[in-house]
């Protein structure tokens, strides 16, 4: 030991103690109190279809439309009310090394004309069987070279089930 140095390994033990137990704290609260969920998922998985640095916005667009036809008397009837697919925009960021940017771009053209399907994920509703079919991208000086936006459009697949009849 050096006269006017402080002993630091005297005190590494505590500090180390210290350190294990914080990060065990905050795994427990983690668990305890998981962090909301976003994301775009494989579908029916849990595993993230492609790892965004961040979503921005979700904007959803639902609607349902009532057919409707002409009476003689030249009044009209309504009937059938049917839902149509929903579609979605999903706001995300990519940044990070130039690798990863080039990824996440060429996994958009790749899912733009793939039949692939996916759940997007939100803390409080999923919708499940959406497919990518349009994708926008926006960089700009505000966000930087080395971050991509992206303004990702996808369409629920609703289908029916089948139905066998016997002739």
């Amino acid at each position: 030991m050096i006269d006017g140095i402080p002993n630091l390994l005297k005190k590494a033990p505590r500090a180390i103690g210290i350190t294990i137990l914080g990060n065990a704290a905050n795994m427990l609260y983690d668990y305890l109190f998981p962090a909301p969920t976003w994301g775009i998922y494989v579908e029916g998985t849990t595993t993230k279809a492609i790892d965004v640095s961040s979503i921005v916005e979700i904007d959803i667009s639902s609607e349902s439309v009532v057919s409707d036809y002409i009476l003689e008397s030249g009044g009209f009837a309504s009937y059938n009310k049917v839902e149509r697919p929903d579609y979605f925009g999903v706001r995300v960021t990519a940044d990070g090394f130039e690798s990863a940017r080039a990824y996440f771009l060429s996994w958009l053209q790749y899912h733009k004309g793939a039949t692939t399907t996916f759940d997007i994920l939100c803390p409080e509703y999923s919708w499940q069987k959406s497919t990518l079919v349009g994708y926008r991208i926006i960089r700009n000086s505000r966000s930087g070279a080395a971050m991509v936006t992206a303004d990702l459009m996808f369409q629920q697949i609703c289908e029916a089930p089948l139905q066998y009849l016997n002739p």
